[in-house]
Protein backbone atom coordinates (compact mmCIF):
# COMPACT_ATOMS: atom_id res chain seq x y z
CA UNK A 1 0.00 0.00 0.00
CA UNK A 2 1.26 3.56 -1.22
CA UNK A 3 0.56 6.14 1.49
CA UNK A 4 2.06 9.46 0.33
CA UNK A 5 2.31 11.71 3.79
CA UNK A 6 2.79 14.94 1.12
CA UNK A 7 -1.54 14.24 0.19
CA UNK A 8 -1.84 15.36 4.37
CA UNK A 9 -4.23 18.78 2.85
CA UNK A 10 -7.45 19.99 4.52
CA UNK A 11 -9.39 19.28 1.51
CA UNK A 12 -12.68 20.23 3.56
CA UNK A 13 -11.69 24.18 3.42
CA UNK A 14 -9.74 23.97 0.01
CA UNK A 15 -12.54 24.03 -2.81
CA UNK A 16 -13.73 27.40 -4.25
CA UNK A 17 -17.58 27.98 -5.13
CA UNK A 18 -17.60 30.07 -7.66
CA UNK A 19 -21.30 30.92 -9.45
CA UNK A 20 -22.13 33.19 -12.19
CA UNK A 21 -24.38 36.24 -10.95
CA UNK A 22 -26.16 38.24 -12.92
CA UNK A 23 -26.79 42.33 -12.40
CA UNK A 24 -30.12 43.56 -11.43
CA UNK A 25 -31.41 46.87 -10.41
CA UNK A 26 -32.72 45.33 -6.68
CA UNK A 27 -29.65 43.05 -6.09
CA UNK A 28 -30.52 42.82 -2.43
CA UNK A 29 -34.01 41.56 -3.07
CA UNK A 30 -32.74 39.22 -5.72
CA UNK A 31 -30.61 37.37 -2.86
CA UNK A 32 -33.47 37.40 -0.68
CA UNK A 33 -35.27 35.11 -3.26
CA UNK A 34 -32.35 33.35 -3.67
CA UNK A 35 -31.89 32.78 -0.26
CA UNK A 36 -35.84 31.81 0.24
CA UNK A 37 -34.92 29.18 -2.41
CA UNK A 38 -31.80 28.24 -0.65
CA UNK A 39 -33.62 27.50 2.72
CA UNK A 40 -36.60 25.64 0.96
CA UNK A 41 -33.65 23.07 -0.51
CA UNK A 42 -32.33 22.84 2.39
CA UNK A 43 -35.46 21.56 4.44
CA UNK A 44 -36.21 19.11 2.22
CA UNK A 45 -32.70 17.73 2.49
CA UNK A 46 -33.29 18.17 6.31
CA UNK A 47 -30.39 20.45 6.56
CA UNK A 48 -30.15 23.46 9.00
CA UNK A 49 -27.34 25.98 7.30
CA UNK A 50 -25.29 27.99 9.74
CA UNK A 51 -25.98 30.27 6.90
CA UNK A 52 -29.09 32.66 7.35
CA UNK A 53 -29.23 35.25 4.67
CA UNK A 54 -27.32 36.12 1.38
CA UNK A 55 -26.07 39.54 1.46
CA UNK A 56 -23.78 41.76 -0.34
CA UNK A 57 -21.53 41.64 2.95
CA UNK A 58 -21.75 37.88 3.31
CA UNK A 59 -21.14 37.44 -0.26
CA UNK A 60 -18.51 39.96 -0.27
CA UNK A 61 -19.81 41.52 -3.08
CA UNK A 62 -19.05 45.33 -2.74
CA UNK A 63 -20.15 46.34 -6.59
CA UNK A 64 -22.15 44.22 -9.78
CA UNK A 65 -18.28 44.85 -11.27
CA UNK A 66 -16.31 42.97 -9.12
CA UNK A 67 -16.35 39.57 -8.31
CA UNK A 68 -17.91 37.96 -4.88
CA UNK A 69 -15.35 36.96 -2.31
CA UNK A 70 -17.37 35.08 0.06
CA UNK A 71 -15.73 32.61 3.09
CA UNK A 72 -18.56 30.31 4.29
CA UNK A 73 -18.19 26.99 6.28
CA UNK A 74 -17.53 23.84 4.14
CA UNK A 75 -20.83 22.39 5.21
CA UNK A 76 -22.81 25.50 4.19
CA UNK A 77 -21.24 25.24 0.90
CA UNK A 78 -21.37 21.97 0.06
CA UNK A 79 -25.33 22.89 0.17
CA UNK A 80 -25.01 25.63 -1.48
CA UNK A 81 -23.73 23.94 -4.46
CA UNK A 82 -26.43 21.38 -4.18
CA UNK A 83 -28.50 23.76 -4.12
CA UNK A 84 -26.81 25.76 -7.69
CA UNK A 85 -26.98 22.24 -9.53
CA UNK A 86 -30.58 22.26 -8.94
CA UNK A 87 -31.07 25.77 -9.65
CA UNK A 88 -29.20 24.53 -13.09
CA UNK A 89 -31.44 21.56 -13.94
CA UNK A 90 -34.72 23.67 -14.10
CA UNK A 91 -35.99 23.29 -16.95
CA UNK A 92 -36.90 26.22 -17.58
CA UNK A 93 -33.32 27.78 -17.38
CA UNK A 94 -31.19 28.24 -19.78
CA UNK A 95 -27.55 27.86 -20.12
CA UNK A 96 -25.16 29.83 -22.28
CA UNK A 97 -21.91 28.75 -22.64
CA UNK A 98 -20.13 29.75 -19.88
CA UNK A 99 -22.87 28.16 -17.11
CA UNK A 100 -23.09 25.02 -19.28
CA UNK A 101 -19.51 24.24 -18.49
CA UNK A 102 -19.70 25.61 -15.04
CA UNK A 103 -22.85 22.74 -14.72
CA UNK A 104 -20.56 20.49 -15.24
CA UNK A 105 -17.86 21.37 -13.30
CA UNK A 106 -20.61 21.55 -10.36
CA UNK A 107 -22.03 18.00 -10.64
CA UNK A 108 -18.38 16.78 -10.72
CA UNK A 109 -17.11 18.52 -7.26
CA UNK A 110 -20.59 17.47 -6.03
CA UNK A 111 -19.85 13.85 -6.88
CA UNK A 112 -16.48 13.91 -5.61
CA UNK A 113 -17.46 15.60 -2.57
CA UNK A 114 -19.92 12.75 -2.11
CA UNK A 115 -17.20 10.14 -3.03
CA UNK A 116 -14.51 11.57 -0.43
CA UNK A 117 -17.28 12.61 2.55
CA UNK A 118 -20.15 10.78 1.99
CA UNK A 119 -23.83 12.11 1.56
CA UNK A 120 -24.19 13.13 4.72
CA UNK A 121 -22.55 16.90 6.12
CA UNK A 122 -21.77 16.53 9.52
CA UNK A 123 -20.43 12.33 8.85
CA UNK A 124 -16.90 13.42 7.98
CA UNK A 125 -14.78 11.54 5.78
CA UNK A 126 -16.80 8.56 4.97
CA UNK A 127 -13.64 6.34 4.79
CA UNK A 128 -9.92 7.27 4.89
CA UNK A 129 -8.68 4.39 2.36
CA UNK A 130 -10.27 4.14 -1.27
CA UNK A 131 -9.35 0.45 -3.33
CA UNK A 132 -8.18 1.33 -7.18
CA UNK A 133 -11.19 1.47 -8.54
CA UNK A 134 -12.22 4.38 -5.99
CA UNK A 135 -9.56 6.16 -6.30
CA UNK A 136 -9.02 6.08 -9.94
CA UNK A 137 -12.98 7.20 -9.94
CA UNK A 138 -11.98 10.33 -7.70
CA UNK A 139 -9.36 11.17 -9.97
CA UNK A 140 -11.38 11.21 -13.32
CA UNK A 141 -14.06 13.49 -11.04
CA UNK A 142 -11.31 15.55 -10.04
CA UNK A 143 -10.00 16.23 -13.17
CA UNK A 144 -12.83 16.82 -14.52
CA UNK A 145 -14.08 19.76 -12.47
CA UNK A 146 -10.02 21.28 -12.91
CA UNK A 147 -10.70 21.16 -16.44
CA UNK A 148 -13.92 22.88 -16.64
CA UNK A 149 -13.13 25.39 -14.01
CA UNK A 150 -10.23 26.34 -15.92
CA UNK A 151 -12.75 26.42 -19.22
CA UNK A 152 -15.24 28.79 -17.15
CA UNK A 153 -12.17 31.04 -16.31
CA UNK A 154 -10.54 31.37 -19.70
CA UNK A 155 -14.10 31.99 -20.97
CA UNK A 156 -15.11 34.62 -19.06
CA UNK A 157 -11.70 35.81 -18.92
CA UNK A 158 -12.61 36.42 -22.91
CA UNK A 159 -15.29 38.19 -22.49
CA UNK A 160 -14.07 40.36 -20.00
CA UNK A 161 -15.83 39.39 -16.98
CA UNK A 162 -14.77 38.83 -13.84
CA UNK A 163 -16.03 35.80 -13.35
CA UNK A 164 -14.05 31.97 -12.35
CA UNK A 165 -11.03 33.52 -11.25
CA UNK A 166 -7.84 31.07 -10.94
CA UNK A 167 -7.55 31.31 -7.26
CA UNK A 168 -4.87 29.31 -4.77
CA UNK A 169 -7.67 27.24 -3.94
CA UNK A 170 -7.62 25.75 -7.60
CA UNK A 171 -3.90 25.45 -7.35
CA UNK A 172 -4.36 23.66 -4.45
CA UNK A 173 -6.71 21.09 -5.77
CA UNK A 174 -4.66 20.12 -9.12
CA UNK A 175 -2.01 19.38 -5.87
CA UNK A 176 -4.45 16.83 -4.84
CA UNK A 177 -5.17 15.36 -8.32
CA UNK A 178 -1.65 14.90 -8.94
CA UNK A 179 -1.20 12.92 -5.40
CA UNK A 180 -4.01 10.79 -6.55
CA UNK A 181 -2.15 9.92 -9.48
CA UNK A 182 0.67 9.54 -8.09
CA UNK A 183 -0.70 7.38 -5.91
CA UNK A 184 -2.38 5.22 -8.26
CA UNK A 185 0.71 4.74 -10.37
CA UNK A 186 2.85 3.63 -7.77
CA UNK A 187 0.64 0.88 -6.48
CA UNK A 188 2.06 -2.77 -6.91
CA UNK A 189 0.03 -5.67 -8.04
CA UNK A 190 -0.42 -6.64 -4.19
CA UNK A 191 -1.03 -3.28 -2.55
CA UNK A 192 -5.06 -2.39 -2.25
CA UNK A 193 -5.75 0.70 -0.69
CA UNK A 194 -4.70 4.48 -0.84
CA UNK A 195 -5.24 7.38 0.62
CA UNK A 196 -9.04 9.61 0.53
CA UNK A 197 -7.95 12.58 0.07
CA UNK A 198 -10.64 13.86 2.34
CA UNK A 199 -8.17 12.10 5.80
CA UNK A 200 -7.05 15.26 6.71
CA UNK A 201 -10.02 17.19 6.59
CA UNK A 202 -9.96 19.04 9.85
CA UNK A 203 -14.21 19.72 10.10
CA UNK A 204 -14.00 17.03 12.38
CA UNK A 205 -11.38 18.85 14.33
CA UNK A 206 -13.13 22.23 14.36
CA UNK A 207 -16.33 20.31 15.82
CA UNK A 208 -14.50 18.76 18.80
CA UNK A 209 -13.08 22.17 19.61
CA UNK A 210 -16.72 23.87 19.41
CA UNK A 211 -18.14 20.79 21.59
CA UNK A 212 -15.23 20.78 24.02
CA UNK A 213 -15.86 24.99 24.61
CA UNK A 214 -19.41 24.33 24.86
CA UNK A 215 -19.26 21.80 27.88
CA UNK A 216 -16.85 24.06 29.78
CA UNK A 217 -19.62 26.74 29.48
CA UNK A 218 -21.21 25.04 32.47
CA UNK A 219 -18.11 23.84 34.70
CA UNK A 220 -16.96 25.29 37.28
CA UNK A 221 -13.51 26.80 36.22
CA UNK A 222 -11.29 25.28 39.07
CA UNK A 223 -13.05 21.83 37.94
CA UNK A 224 -13.30 22.50 33.78
CA UNK A 225 -10.67 20.02 32.90
CA UNK A 226 -11.53 17.11 34.48
CA UNK A 227 -15.32 18.01 34.25
CA UNK A 228 -14.92 18.87 29.97
CA UNK A 229 -12.32 15.38 30.14
CA UNK A 230 -15.69 13.46 31.61
CA UNK A 231 -18.37 15.37 29.73
CA UNK A 232 -16.03 14.07 26.40
CA UNK A 233 -16.01 10.45 27.31
CA UNK A 234 -20.13 10.95 27.53
CA UNK A 235 -20.11 11.97 24.50
CA UNK A 236 -18.11 10.04 22.34
CA UNK A 237 -19.72 7.02 24.28
CA UNK A 238 -23.26 8.14 22.86
CA UNK A 239 -21.55 8.25 19.03
CA UNK A 240 -20.31 5.15 19.41
CA UNK A 241 -23.69 3.46 20.36
CA UNK A 242 -25.35 5.34 17.51
CA UNK A 243 -22.79 4.64 15.09
CA UNK A 244 -23.15 0.48 15.68
CA UNK A 245 -27.17 1.09 16.31
CA UNK A 246 -26.92 1.81 12.19
CA UNK A 247 -24.33 -0.34 11.45
CA UNK A 248 -26.91 -2.78 12.92
CA UNK A 249 -29.77 -1.49 11.10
Amino acid sequence: MYLRISSAKNLFHRWPLKRVAKDGNNVSAKLTSAYAEFREHCRMLRESPLLKRFTRENLGWGSTKTYPKCSFKGSDTRLILGFLIGVLEKPEVQLDEVTSVAYVAAKSMDDFLRLVFGTKVGQGCRKSLFNRNEGAHALALLTVWCEKFYTCATLCFGKRLCFFPLTPKFHFLLHVAADLKEQLSRMQSTDRYILNPGLFATQMAEDATGRSCRMARTCHVLTASVRVAQKWLIAIKLFWDEQAEQDDA
